[in-house]
């Protein structure tokens, strides 16, 4: 009898891998830096209220304490209302040093309508800034999904932001972006509709082309790491034609066990 025993060196092919996954990483992250540079002005909306209550309350406060007879109870209330605002702070924060971290987090089962919600928040202003009415339609019903928050948050500021800016753009007299989302096929499915110009049909199979762009000034990158993040999650994410003006962009997310 005979045994055969080959051994190949695979650790060339390991390590241009590894630094594919590490460019990929950084060329995302860089992204999220790009759209939130884009909305700096609804950052600053987002801190400035919750700080403006705080001093606003803070003054009431040390009012009601100077009086000949102090009013406790008003203080009281005063303080409970600075530490909600104060909380208030903390997770604006917390959630944009998620979005600008450079790490990946760790995947876990967490609801989808959550996190359209919690984008939806946070875009509001932004949205209003560019005169977009946001609607949202969630399936109540909607299983749980395991991925990466940050990863996935970034596809759907870019699918909303790029919406608003080209109804923007295109001077739409009615701006209508509508986010969806149902459960389908041991699936959850999540659509970003908008009421804007749509895509040329000659350029909608570059769409997902990297360093391909339909804005002035574009870098193409947006949308291909969009459907990276989507695939790398074993999703899809695809446009979807309207009959009537506007454009729907459509991706996957399985539920898994």
């Amino acid at each position: 009898d005979i045994v055969s025993v080959g051994f190949v060196d695979v650790s060339e092919r390991v390590a241009t891998e590894t630094a594919l996954h590490r460019l990929r990483n950084d060329v995302a992250h860089a992204d999220r830096i790009s759209t939130m540079g884009v909305m700096t002005a609804t950052i600053v909306h987002e801190i400035r209220q919750p700080i403006a209550s705080i001093l606003n309350l803070a003054h009431a406060a040390l009012r009601w304490v100077g009086r000949p007879e102090p009013d406790l109870a008003a203080v009281k209330s005063s303080l409970e209302d600075i530490q909600s605002a104060g909380n208030s702070v903390r997770d604006i924060v917390t959630r944009l040093h998620g979005m600008s971290s450079a790490k990946s987090q760790l995947r876990a089962r967490c609801s989808v309508n959550e996190l359209v919600e919690e984008t939806a928040a946070f875009l509001r202003a932004e949205l209003s800034r560019r005169q977009v009415k946001l609607s949202v339609q969630l399936d109540s019903y909607l299983p749980l999904a395991s991925l990466d928050r940050v990863q996935v948050q970034q596809v759907l500021v870019n699918l909303m932001m790029n919406a608003a800016q080209a109804m923007a753009d295109a001077h739409c007299w009615s701006r209508t972006l509508l986010v969806r989302t149902r459960a389908l096929d041991a699936s959850i499915h999540v659509e970003v509709e908008d009421s804007g110009p749509g895509v040329p049909p000659e350029t909608r199979e570059r769409l997902f082309d990297g360093f391909f762009s339909t804005k002035p000034g574009g870098l193409g990158l947006g949308l291909r790491i969009c459907r990276s993040i989507i695939e790398d999650h074993g999703g899809e994410l695809v446009y979807v034609s309207k009959a009537s003006a506007g454009s729907i962009f459509r991706f996957s997310l399985p539920t898994g066990s």
